[in-house]
């Protein structure tokens, strides 16, 4: 199970919704079935009671409910104080090297504006 797999589990969770959930995230409606079939087999629970007319969680479904939204916020956290750190030593380093090498510095912010670390960031399930 990976963290996409959790988000689309969560974004079913709060819609009850397989076509809601499928838009929202970009991916076919088969696809968040398959999804929501492997994580029940990986966890070894129904997660969700389904018949043509609704979607709800069951008890495990909940359960797990709580904990996946829980870990997806931590991780979001955790990237977020990342950038935060790396972009406050970033900027000291940039300084301490614009004072020792002011020519290359200013050509290095001219030149490269747009560089951040570019690590991703889930949609935010808070």
């Amino acid at each position: 199970m990976d963290l996409r797999q959790l988000e689309v589990f969560i974004n079913l969770a709060e819609s009850l919704n397989y076509s809601k959930t499928a838009e929202n995230l970009h991916v076919s409606q088969p696809a968040v079935s398959r999804i929501i079939q492997r994580i029940e087999g990986e966890v070894s629970a129904t997660l969700f009671y389904r018949n043509h007319r609704e979607v709800q969680l069951t008890k495990n479904g909940k359960l797990f409910y709580d904990d996946s939204k829980s870990l997806i916020n931590s991780y979001n956290k955790a990237l977020q104080r990342t950038r935060n750190s790396f972009n406050r030593e970033g900027a000291k380093q940039l300084n301490d090297w614009d004072y020792r090498y002011p020519a290359r510095a200013s050509n290095f912010a001219r030149n490269d504006q747009s560089f951040s670390p570019g690590i991703p960031k889930l949609q935010d399930l808070s």
